[in-house]
């Protein structure tokens, strides 16, 4: 199995504070059931949504991390920052779904025409996309979260390479995108992780708007400097999820 975990690389040294919190990005559609008081951004998103099965999820915040040959994009339906910075606010029942999008041989956001992982031409960018729904933050944040009590579903890219699959990005400002992933070959499963043999299927993702970026790996810039890490929580419930 691969796990869709192991896909996520989200790596970072900068961490918020509450008054940055309110600069993320949040998408302009109703607020997903789960948000359990999540926050409201700025609104500097148009649509975020992923679609397959004939099912709908909406994504209401985006983070971005720029590093050397690689740039990583995380959309969630809450408000991770508010949890991060207040951690008492997690209570039993929060759950959240999320999007995450990276970039593979490029240091920027890559435009144009974009092909899927496995079936990229050497030193050409790529991308990667996978979806998980129905993330027990609670569990995962107080060490209770148990595997085979997980009723998520995942969704990625079929990243074998027979069945590639494109998507379309334009840059519309400084920090604000578009990027349509219309025909999306799909693997997905109910299971705790991807291999080859999952359910084949298809979707789409789009997003439209404005991107919090996280850190510059670059530059070695961040918002705001602090002594702990808003990317290395996030990484640390990655990893309780392997």
């Amino acid at each position: 199995m691969k796990k869709i975990s192991e896909l996520l690389k989200i790596v970072c040294f900068a961490m918020f504070t509450l008054a940055v919190a309110t600069t993320l990005s949040s998408c302009s559609d109703d607020d997903d059931d789960n948000n359990n008081g999540g926050g409201g951004g700025n609104g500097n998103i148009k649509t975020c949504y992923f679609e397959a099965d004939g099912q709908r999820w909406d994504f209401d915040y985006a983070f971005v991390q720029y590093d050397d040959y690689e740039v990583t994009i995380v959309f969630s339906d809450i408000d991770l920052m508010h949890y991060f910075t207040n951690p008492d606010d997690v209570k039993r029942g929060t759950y959240f779904n999320w999007v995450n999008l990276y970039f593979e041989e490029c240091s920027d956001i890559p435009t144009g025409t974009v092909q899927s992982s496995g079936n990229d031409v050497t030193g050409e960018p790529a991308f990667n996309i996978d979806m998980e729904t129905h993330v027990d933050l609670y569990a995962a944040m107080n060490g209770t979260y148990d595997d085979e009590d997980d009723a998520s579903l995942w969704y990625t890219h079929d990243w074998s390479g027979d069945r590639p699959s494109q998507m379309q990005i334009t840059k519309l400002g400084d920090n604000s995108y578009r990027m349509d992933g219309g025909s999306l070959n799909l693997l997905s499963s109910e299971e705790h992780g991807i291999g080859l043999d999952s359910r084949k299927t298809t979707g789409s993702f789009m997003f439209e708007g404005a991107i919090t970026t996280l850190y510059d790996g670059r530059t070695r810039s961040m918002t705001v400097v602090s002594d702990k890490s808003f990317g290395e929580w996030l990484k640390k419930l990655k990893g309780i999820r392997k």
